[in-house]
């Protein structure tokens, strides 16, 4: 429904505010920007942005106990969780 589109669009702009605000306390330089276009999936990001597939970024939650990691990766690529794992002592 309109309504639950708009409470949707609300809350992607919180979020998206959340990140910019927390982006530039730990002095990284971002842009976040939010699409009208769909980006279902790694390309029709890439066309909405004007970029190449290899030039998006996706990110990958790992929890092992308390501990919890994110990995930035190129959406080309593909992250080893053996290897995540190993690195973060399991």
């Amino acid at each position: 429904t309109h309504r639950e589109v708009e409470e949707a669009l609300v809350s992607a702009t919180k979020a998206s505010k959340r990140v910019a605000d927390y982006l530039k306390e730990k002095g990284i330089q971002a842009r976040v920007v939010i699409l009208d276009e769909s980006t279902r999936t790694s390309q029709l990001a890439a066309d909405a942005l004007g970029c190449t597939v290899a030039e998006i970024a996706k990110s990958i939650v790992f929890k092992t106990g308390e501990q919890a990691v994110v990995v930035v990766i190129s959406v080309d690529r593909r992250v080893d969780a053996w290897k995540v794992g190993a690195l973060l002592g399991t």
